[in-house]
């Protein structure tokens, strides 16, 4: 499965995570969209080329929207062997849940955080202040709680997994320094993750200001490790949308700065009393 263009294995996923959505079997997908299970499988399995009238036809079956069957047809489209951009309006996934179902296939996820507390533990309030800067939430406040419920509910399914993906984050200083909402909201917060650090699977670590130059001073990124089945893939998110890299060689970049800072941090206790 490794080989298979990264592109094509979002759009398996993609629609395995529809046809979740719809709480439908493998048999009754098959039945609606009259299809064989063999070919249901090839499709979720990204083991086949989807055409685009394809595309169209699951969209269809499975209720998607038709902003998200354009996305798909561009996926389908691309001619990128090793990434994908997903663009948004606002800073605003058109469909944030790829990298949230990424996450949970994931053996080992490795997150640096330059400007605020990473998504995996935002509390409520936190996320909800943080959301206020986001113009579209405002605009559109049911998408806005769509957003909010699905982001707090992915760290929920990880902590819930039998075997769950060890987790290590390095969060830059002025992370913890940036009041987000109001100091109870910052109290929380801090509060959280120091709970969250407890874990057995969590490892939670802060960069000093003190530490001058890094090699992780680009930005924020987020990189995914799996097992055989498919490759790490480099997760970078920008205002504009989210990019997803699995070369080989960003890859190993990547996990060469995320090491090499983690040399330069200190334990999450030495800030957080």
């Amino acid at each position: 499965m490794s080989d298979i263009p990264f592109p094509r294995r979002l759009l398996g996923d993609t629609f395995k995570q529809l046809r979740d959505k719809r709480d439908w079997t493998k048999n009754r997908a098959a039945t609606e969209l009259g299809v064989s299970r063999d070919k249901l499988n090839a499709i979720e399995e990204s083991a086949t080329r989807l055409s685009i009238m394809d595309i169209r036809g699951l969209c269809s079956t499975y209720g998607a929207s038709q902003e998200l069957e354009h996305e798909l047809i561009a996926l389908a489209d691309s001619r990128q062997k090793d990434g994908w951009l997903e663009t948004s309006r606002d800073g605003v996934p058109k469909f944030p849940f790829k990298l949230h179902s990424m996450e949970q296939r994931a053996k080992e996820l490795l997150i640096y955080e330059s400007e605020y507390m990473t998504g995996l533990f935002q509390t409520a309030d936190y996320l909800r202040a943080n959301q206020a800067q986001e113009r579209l939430l405002l605009e559109q406040p049911e998408w806005g709680e769509k957003v909010l419920e699905e982001r707090l509910a992915r760290w929920e399914r990880m902590k819930q997994k039998e075997i769950p993906p060890r987790v290590r984050v390095i969060l830059n200083e002025p992370v913890l320094m940036r009041e987000i909402g109001c100091p109870e909201v910052m109290e929380a917060q801090i509060a959280y993750l120091r709970e969250v650090n407890q874990l057995p699977f969590v490892d939670i670590s802060v960069l000093p200001l003190a530490a001058g130059p890094h090699p992780s001073m680009p930005g924020a990124y987020m990189v995914l490790a799996f097992d055989n089945t498919e490759p790490d893939v480099v997760f970078l998110e920008s205002r504009d949308g989210g990019r997803y890299v699995s070369s080989p060689m960003v890859v190993a970049l990547y996990r060469g700065d995320f090491f090499e800072t983690d040399t330069l941090t200190k334990p999450l206790e030495e800030f957080v009393k």
